[in-house]
């Protein structure tokens, strides 16, 4: 049992075949579980972030990981959701200035300037407040320029190149954003994986490095620049699709540990990490995707071997959020259902929600960015929505795209 030293013992009995949980014709839970799901959020724990978020919010912080860009997307998301207006007013609140988040070295999604004004552009398109969106859809791709000439920029998503892609791909997805752009960034991402292909490894794939480490999992390394990629699939030519891309995913599919889970980077074997940012839950998405795409099954296969790690260790010490707590496991599960709509994956996100709704009892560590969307209460509340609807509306924020329209 030394393996749950990073986790508690879950302690829920699997599916039996009982229970259903899913409307097929709504395409959300069931009237009973949506209320309970509903209640949770609005009673208990939207309600501490909103009665926490003047003493605990860092206001100069307007990013989507850490900072009120991120909670903004989580009152889009509600109120895509449960179709309540008000909550965009209370995401625009949350975004009053949005280019003062500018920083030169970051121009990703998630830690960047970009996602900060991605958020924002799409946000005012939703109030129907065009003349806003308009203009920063230009600052945006003007961030482009950077991206594409600057031969130092990481590809990771976190902080580089893949990010950016994400965000492009997020605001094209309400607002028209250049189709030209899209292609030369992917065309970027592509030579830099091929360059260090060429170099270290083999010619015929892509390659990704950050500090000196082949970094496997989604936050810093190849399987999160290989999903924005698929995310990205339309502006690539077939050749780079099944003749880069796939070999790529194929590498990543031949580190996989006996446990089904993945190391956190090449030449490290130790089967530590069960959560999004590193191991098996993020990585799980590549091969859900690949699995739609190319239509092998040994990559389904492999997204199953995941979620089995994930339900016997992915109730995290470390806490309840999405980067590396339960809420961001609990995801996983939700994109499970959707690509083989067994509904034991969500009885599964279910069972996780109801540990999730004893939040702050389990004597996890407290987050250094409590109120957050990737470390903190938000993301754990976004999850939560996403499981009411558990289909095309249900994605992981800043890493999965939304359905055209509705986030």
């Amino acid at each position: 049992m030394a393996r749950l030293t990073r986790a508690f013992e879950n302690p829920y009995s699997d599916y039996d075949d009982t229970v259903k949980y899913y409307n097929n014709i709504t395409k959300r839970l069931v009237k009973k579980c949506e209320h309970q799901i509903k209640s949770l959020i609005t009673d208990q724990l939207l309600w501490k972030l909103e009665m926490d978020m003047e003493s605990h919010l860092d206001w100069k912080d307007q990013t989507v990981y850490s900072g009120t860009a991120g909670i903004a997307m989580m009152y889009m998301h509600l109120a895509n959701i449960f179709d309540q207006q008000d909550y965009l007013d209370k995401a625009a609140l949350l975004l009053q200035n949005p280019d003062q988040s500018y920083n030169s070295r970051k121009i990703s999604f998630l830690s960047g300037v970009s996602g900060t004004r991605a958020v924002s552009i799409v946000l005012n398109h939703k109030r129907n407040m065009f003349e806003s969106a308009e203009p920063q859809v230009k600052l945006l791709e003007e961030i482009g320029n950077k991206v594409l000439l600057d031969p130092d920029l990481p590809d990771e998503l976190m902080t580089g190149r893949a990010g950016y892609l994400y965000s492009l791909l997020f605001v094209n997805r309400s607002v028209p954003v250049s189709e030209i752009l899209i292609r030369n960034v992917v065309k970027v991402i592509l030579k830099s994986g091929q360059n260090l292909a060429k170099k270290e490894w083999s010619p015929n794939t892509l390659v990704y490095k950050l500090h000196g480490n082949y970094y496997l999992g989604v936050l810093h390394g190849v399987s999160g620049i290989l999903s924005t990629l698929l995310l990205a699939r339309e502006y690539m030519s077939f050749d780079d699709l099944n003749h880069l891309v796939k070999p790529a995913i194929d590498c990543v599919l031949g580190l996989k540990l006996p446990s089904g889970n993945f190391p956190a980077y090449v030449g490290n074997d130790t089967d530590r990490l069960v959560q999004w940012c590193h191991g098996a839950p993020g990585i799980l998405y590549l091969f859900s995707q690949a699995y739609a795409i190319y239509g092998e099954q040994r990559y389904l296969e492999a997204a199953v071997e995941c979620g089995e790690v994930i339900w016997e260790r992915g109730l995290l010490k470390k806490g309840y959020g999405l980067c590396h707590g339960v809420a961001g496991n609990a995801y996983a599960f939700l994109r499970l259902f959707k690509i083989t709509n067994d509904d034991k994956y969500l009885h599964r996100a279910l069972k996780f929600s109801e540990w999730i709704s004893d939040y702050g009892k389990h004597g996890c560590r407290e987050a250094d960015h409590p109120l957050s969307l990737y470390e903190g209460l938000a993301g754990t509340i976004h999850f939560l929505a996403s499981l009411v609807v558990t289909g095309n509306s249900a994605v992981f924020p800043g890493f999965d795209l939304p359905s055209h329209g509705s986030y």
